[in-house]
């Protein structure tokens, strides 16, 4: 895909065979997806060393991540997206 389209963003779904240390190894890869319980310092710190942003999915708008996300954090994935706006204003 990126060569055929070079300025669309590859995501890479994080599952529990992704080798965490290797992740710069996924060139083709912008981002990572992954499920809201790897939202943790040691995958977010993963994210943050291969230079990849990263996006969480499942979200519904009760995790306390949500108010101060981590700098790697570019994005939510979640079926309530009003909910998970209400929860991240309450700053």
């Amino acid at each position: 895909m990126k060569k055929q389209r070079p300025e669309y963003e590859t995501a890479l779904i994080a599952t529990k065979k992704l080798k965490w240390d290797l992740l710069a190894d996924y060139k083709a890869a912008d981002t990572v997806h992954m499920h809201k319980r790897y939202y943790k310092p040691r995958y977010l710190e993963a994210c943050v060393t291969s230079g990849k942003a990263c996006r969480f999915y499942a979200i519904d708008g009760n995790e306390p991540f949500l108010t101060n996300p981590h700098h790697a954090v570019i994005g939510w994935i979640t079926d309530y997206p009003d909910k998970v706006i209400t929860t991240q204003q309450r700053v």
